[in-house]
């Protein structure tokens, strides 16, 4: 390209456009903060006003929560106390562990106990025992109710006529007496 402009001349305008141009940018970018800034300054002062509301909110909450939580654990203890206490009680010679192994030996391939409970009777020595669980089929069922029957430590060994109206995969609840 061809000038009539000496080169120190040429070299000073090309100088002076590109300051111009860093000016002109760091003022657009300048304006853009300024305006973003703009833009946010509502939103912070709201955040700063309800701050010290929401502060005592969250504290009221994490009391409430912590309040709630040692309820909770008091009343879990309460009921372990109960049930130690009902245990406790028991001046058998055969331990309720031992109860529980003879329980699970009466078990047949087949069978799932999910719950069991065992309550004590008025008279000493005997308990009800409520078993609910699953069977994968009627004759796991059946055999299991036979070996508890068969067992001299259970009596009245119940099972609903319902519990065997499926063929697989049958949810049953049962009860009996369980002496030492």
């Amino acid at each position: 390209m061809y000038s009539l402009l000496p080169e120190f001349h040429i070299r000073e305008l090309l100088k002076e456009y590109r300051a111009r141009l860093a000016i002109v940018t760091a003022c657009a970018f300048g304006g853009v903060v300024l305006f973003s800034l703009a833009l946010l300054l509502p939103a912070y002062v709201y955040i700063r006003a309800n701050r010290s509301e929401i502060m005592l909110e969250h504290a009221s909450l994490s009391a409430q929560r912590k309040d709630l939580g040692s309820q909770n654990l008091e009343q879990e203890l309460i009921h372990a106390n109960t049930v130690v206490r009902e245990f406790a009680e028991y001046e058998h010679g055969e331990s309720m562990s031992s109860v529980i192994r003879s329980l699970r030996d009466s078990v047949v391939s087949g069978i799932k106990i999910e719950n069991f409970t065992i309550q004590p009777l008025p008279d000493k020595g005997e308990y009800t025992i409520v078993l609910s669980g699953s069977a994968d089929t009627r004759e796991s069922l059946v055999n299991f109710t036979e070996s508890l029957s068969d067992n001299p430590n259970y009596s009245s060994v119940g099972l609903p006529i319902s519990n065997l109206a499926k063929s697989s995969n049958i949810k049953f609840s049962m009860s009996f007496k369980a002496t030492q």
